[in-house]
């Protein structure tokens, strides 16, 4: 089944201040990667070059560490890890997860996973998740020197399309969207499945690619 979606004009009712500390807290831990990046530099061994994946990992674990810090004495907001997965819960409207974003597409980064596709399509059945939220993405993208945060934007997506997009201190966006029937939401589960389907091949493809049965 499928979650109802808040709009974006909803949304931003019912965000205020939170909004604010949201990019404060992206900012702050962008920051602290670029002074962890710094102070590797002083151990003796050289410049390391860290792969995107190493700093995209550490920003989202100070986000992470902060937005529990940030928010420990907030009724309205409850920072959770559900099956690995963080974000945080707020009023039990919406469910933001925190990821590095393209500024051209806004779609995020990641590869496809059955828990990942699941949360894009909006698929109500998320084991840990409540029914009702909507789940939406804050993120973030840098300048090309990757050590200054160039936007940040929440996103709310709906499988491959994009709801609508609020970026921080710029412009918003919105689809027009339409109300589904139970024949579009039977169309709308086929959809899910497809994706995960095709995930599925892609990753036994690829271990059947990497077992060549050699060592080299």
């Amino acid at each position: 089944m499928k979650r109802n979606l808040l709009i974006l004009s909803d949304y931003k009712e019912s965000i205020g201040s939170v909004h604010d500390q949201i990019a404060s807290i992206i900012n702050l831990s962008v920051i602290d990667w670029n002074m962890i990046q710094d102070y590797s530099n002083t151990l003796g061994i050289g410049s390391v070059t860290y792969k995107p994946r190493t700093k995209a990992g550490m920003v989202h674990d100070h986000i992470s560490h902060r937005i529990f810090n940030e928010f420990y004495e907030n009724p309205d907001v409850k920072a959770v890890e559900i099956n690995g997965v963080f974000g945080f819960l707020y009023k039990d409207i919406f469910f933001i997860r925190f990821k590095k974003m393209d500024p051209r597409s806004f779609k995020i980064s990641g590869a496809d996973t059955f828990q990942s596709i699941k949360y894009r399509y909006q698929d109500s059945s998320i084991p840990g998740l409540p029914a009702r939220p909507t789940i939406l993405y804050a993120g973030y993208s840098l300048d090309k020197t990757g050590s200054q945060v160039q936007g940040i934007y929440t996103a709310c997506w709906d499988g491959d399309r994009l709801m609508w997009i609020d970026e921080y201190g710029g412009d918003s966006m919105e689809q027009i969207t339409f109300g589904f029937d139970e024949v579009d939401e039977k169309k709308k589960q086929q959809e899910i499945e497809q994706v995960i389907r095709r995930v599925t091949v892609k990753k036994n493809v690829k271990r059947k690619n990497t077992n060549t049965g050699t060592n080299n």
